[in-house]
């Protein structure tokens, strides 16, 4: 006895159209719907880059304000200095510059260079001995004793020699006793001195 044959299957089952979508990524676009956002990126670095640039930039600031405030003190502590104030001064090496001695003049100067009446004496002496009449000038006290004095000088022959024998000086006036030798001769006379002021000059003689 045989049975009807029911329907022939081909081989296996029918494999399953489509398929589920592959692991990570993102799902397929539906049709009709925009697509997904992109994942939210992380500031924190950045906010942490601004933060520590501006921390920098305010400790910069406070550095320049304090020392341009110690710079603006001293200069103003210098600028202020009371008036009045002593400067102080390096000397040098012979005491800041100061004459350390010397002779005084004894002619060709004014009157208020020979000192008291017995340094005008002797630059009397040397004016004789010289015969210089604008040493005459500097030493007498006005142009009439000038005169006088030059007068004097102009009656003296070359080659004298002059000497101070004794000054006396009494008050604001004095007298100087001058001797002249030549060839062996000799000559006095006595000199008047008074003082003006601070300077002895020659008033006549």
């Amino acid at each position: 006895m045989s049975y009807p044959q029911g329907p022939q299957y081909d081989g296996g089952y029918q494999q399953q159209q489509g398929g589920y979508p592959q692991p990570g990524g993102y799902p397929p676009q539906q049709p009709g719907y925009p697509p997904p956002y992109p994942p939210k990126k992380n500031n924190n670095a950045l906010i942490i880059t601004l933060a520590g640039v501006s921390a920098a930039a305010v400790i910069a600031l406070v550095l320049v304000l304090v020392l341009s405030g110690k710079d603006d003190s001293s200069s103003t502590a210098s600028d202020n200095k009371p008036a009045g104030a002593p400067d102080v001064e390096i000397p040098g090496p012979n005491g800041g510059g100061k004459p350390t001695g010397g002779s005084r003049p004894t002619g060709g100067g004014s009157s208020g260079d020979s000192g008291g009446p017995e340094e005008l004496a002797k630059a009397a002496v040397d004016a004789i001995e010289s015969r210089s009449t604008s040493q005459i000038d500097s030493l007498a006290c006005s142009s009439t004793a000038a005169s006088e004095l030059k007068r004097e000088l102009a009656k003296v022959p070359s080659g004298v020699t002059a000497t101070v024998d004794d000054v006396k000086e009494t008050g604001s006036t004095a007298q100087a006793k001058i001797t002249m030798k030549l060839g062996g001769q000799s000559e006095g006379f006595t000199m008047e001195m008074r003082k003006s002021g601070s300077k002895w000059c020659i008033s006549g003689i």
